[in-house]
């Protein structure tokens, strides 16, 4: 039969059966045996693959170092970790840990560090961000060499470039930490993957393990998708032995959080107050601001990785013949990207279950498991000299586009609050009164206002170390909780003295008292703590609006971009004038 006979339809799969041929020729041509030149070529690109990588280490490095340089005094967040690590005993942390709900490897880090004498100031807590974020680094570079023998170019330019690794990873949290040891507990387990592990990689994937859900709570998430794809890649061989080896390691770091199931369930009686009804698009949404923080091109370099690694792993599982890999290139492929897999779905699941609103840094540890796991499966289809310089040139130009966005990122200051209470101490006199008219800017106010003027946090919370979530679910469970606090500021002001407001600090522009929100939870919101922290704000401007005769805004200069997590404003008012409309008793 003639060619002719197949018509249009015929020829379409043999043109592609053909264009298949050249580019798996082309992926695949080192693989074979090749020439002295050839092979002298290959020496060189993956000579250049090294170079590219390690230039890139050195700019994360000076980025992590810029991050240390700038970050500043410690937020909020930060300092309820401090308050929570340097417990005067066991029990009262134990009894504390409920109010900032994760395991205590990072504390007791903390507390180490503090304890050796390097965290008596916020600079030298800012050492060990700095510290942790080079633990990061080379967490990767030592997974990828335990992965794949070969530089981890790709988790460099998605992960190490990240904006949210670099300043929230060094922050005093323990995402830094998690994600230290969530990389190597997938690197260790990838190791475990032949027919009789040794007992060195399996003491390695077991510490690691154990560590890494000792980090922080959805670790344990990520370890079961490390863990279940590498038992299936076990069991697809027939590595039974092995198989049994990963599933008493996953079980043993499981169990090793039992001890926190009581103050788990403790956090049910205020966890409430966090929630604010998200959904997987809502989700999806952060999830997309935090690998967009570096920009479009960052953006469109994550959901590149993401796409062909998912679509890489559906090919391996479904036709594997297709992509013309070894078995062991396979195994790779298959654990790699079911790792990845798992890790998103669970990760989405977790906080679908647990309703509470979400942050960029939240997403760190799946982060740095995409960036390890995308990075391992691009490896595996750059096998030719072509393949390597052409990732090296899409590497090179990426980390054009992102080092800039990078850099600006790392000169952020994280809060400002200590300017505030600077200057609000130097001006306010002991008469005069101070209110933070937003609880969660008052933990960091509380750490930092040393003058001599009394303050007030709104609401008057008692325990401002830390997150007292108990102390606040109380306050709004009960009518007018900040109906005080307006009687002293209107008290103070009819004495002739000033009174300071920062926080929210919000220009009022209503003409009567925003009225009192229901006790919780007989408003539509139940126990949300958003919509009370922003109607006493409200309450607060308007009743200083409404009775001082003049004030004017507290210039707080910085010379540095200040993050939205924590940049508040102040303003000062004095004199007092009868409103023109009663106030709702």
């Amino acid at each position: 039969m003639s060619p002719g006979a197949y018509g249009t339809k015929g020829r379409v799969p043999l043109q592609f059966a053909a264009m298949t041929k050249l580019v798996a020729g082309l992926i695949y041509s080192g693989t074979e045996a090749a020439p002295a030149s050839t092979m002298n070529r290959q020496r060189v690109a993956h000579a250049v693959e090294f170079a590219v990588a390690g230039f890139l280490t050195f700019e994360v490095i000076a980025l992590h170092l810029n991050v240390m340089q700038h970050a500043g005094p410690l937020w909020r967040d930060e300092i309820s970790s401090l308050r929570l690590a340097t417990m005067p005993t066991l029990a009262g942390f134990w009894s504390s840990l409920v109010y900032d709900p994760v395991p205590g490897l990072f504390f007791g880090v903390l507390r180490l560090w503090k304890s050796l004498g390097w965290g008596s100031t916020d600079e030298g807590l800012r050492h060990l961000g700095f510290l942790i974020g080079l633990g990061v680094l080379g967490a990767i570079w030592l997974a990828a060499w335990t992965i794949k023998k070969s530089p981890p170019t790709w988790a460099l330019l998605l992960f190490g470039l990240s904006p949210v690794a670099l300043v929230w990873g060094d922050s005093l949290r323990a995402y830094g930490l998690s994600c230290l040891w969530n990389i190597l507990a997938i690197g260790f387990l990838w190791k475990l993957l032949s027919n009789r592990p040794s007992f060195p990689n399996i003491a390695l994937a077991s510490v690691a393990a154990l560590l890494s859900v000792q980090s922080l709570f959805p670790n344990s998430l990520f370890l079961f998708a490390a863990g279940a794809s590498a038992i299936a890649v076990a069991i697809r061989r027939r590595w039974w032995h092995t198989a049994l080896i990963i599933l008493v390691i996953g079980c043993t770091a499981a169990l090793s959080l039992l001890p926190y199931a009581p103050i788990i369930q403790q956090t049910q009686n205020w966890s409430d107050l966090c929630k604010g009804g998200i959904d997987s698009a809502s989700i999806f949404t952060m999830m997309f601001h935090a690998i967009s923080s570096g920009g479009n091109v960052a953006a469109l370099l994550w959901i590149g990785a993401t796409i062909f690694t998912g679509v890489a792993f559906a090919l391996a599982m479904a036709k594997p013949q297709f992509l013309q890999l070894s078995d062991g290139d396979r195994d790779l492929v298959l654990f790699a990207g079911g790792t990845f897999l798992i890790a998103l779905a669970t990760n989405v699941g977790f906080f679908r279950i647990v309703g509470w609103t979400t942050s960029p840094w939240y997403y760190l540890p799946l982060m740095g498991t995409v960036a390890v796991c995308a990075d391992a499966i691009l490896k595996v289809f750059r096998r030719s000299m072509i393949t390597t310089f052409a990732n090296c040139l899409i590497i090179t130009v990426g980390a054009t586009c992102l080092v800039p966005l990078a850099y600006q990122a790392t000169t952020v200051r994280l809060t400002n609050v200590d300017l505030v209470t600077k200057t609000i101490a130097q001006r306010a006199e002991k008469s005069d009164l101070v209110i933070v008219d937003n609880y969660f800017y008052a933990i960091s106010f509380h750490r930092y206002y040393h003058g001599k003027a009394p303050c007030l946090s709104v609401p008057d919370i008692s325990d401002l170390s830390l997150h007292r979530w108990d102390l606040v679910k109380n306050t709004i469970s009960q009518p007018r909780p900040i109906q005080s606090i307006l009687a002293r500021i209107e008290q103070t002001l009819r004495s002739g003295n000033n009174v300071y407001v920062a926080g929210r600090a919000a220009p009022s522009h209503t003409e009567s008292l925003p009225p009192d929100l229901a006790p919780a939870p007989q408003t539509a919101s139940r126990w949300q703590f958003i919509p009370y922290v922003a109607r006493w704000a409200d309450q607060v401007a308007y009743t200083v609006h409404a009775h001082a005769s003049r004030g004017m805004i507290i210039p707080v200069p910085c010379e540095q971009p200040v993050s939205e997590a924590e940049r508040i404003r102040a303003f000062v008012v004095s004199g007092w004038k009868e409103s023109t409309v009663a106030a709702r008793q």
